[in-house]
């Protein structure tokens, strides 16, 4: 079978995911004070783990006991989840680009803010881009 498309994800893929980390601890900090790294660690890395769900609901529900804030804190984050150029991968752009130049259309499906596409247009991701699904922007 010859594949015709490949799609990826922006954080953790293209950029490290760590961006979104420290914007969610700060985020959650913000308005709960300080928390404590072990626990916010372990339920960041037991939702990588289980690929379900939503890490943001597991946060709220760990650190607030409801999904009350959730918002709030999500508003927070938002506005300090911006990536940098020195958050690229050092092979993202370089991949995205023998793909398409080997004929296959590129996707990107991501949850990200609409930030993202600003750094992807910055580091000359989007032109190499056929199908952009940005939560932030869809």
């Amino acid at each position: 079978m010859k594949f015709k498309a490949a799609t990826f994800d922006v954080g953790g893929i293209i950029y490290s995911d760590d961006v979104f980390k420290v914007a969610i601890y700060a985020a959650i900090e913000n308005f709960a004070g300080p928390i404590d790294s072990a626990r916010f660690e372990k339920v960041y890395e037991d939702h990588l783990k289980s690929h379900s769900g939503s890490l943001r609901s597991k946060l709220c529900m760990e650190f607030f006991g409801s999904l009350e804030l959730k918002g709030e804190i999500m508003e927070f984050a938002t506005a300090r989840w911006n990536f940098q150029p020195t958050d690229i991968y050092l092979d993202a752009k370089e991949t995205i680009s023998e793909l398409r130049a080997a004929g296959l259309k590129i996707g990107l499906v991501a949850n990200q803010p609409k930030s993202a596409v600003e750094s992807l247009k910055r580091d000359g991701i989007f032109e190499l881009v056929d199908f952009l699904g940005i939560s932030a922007v869809v």
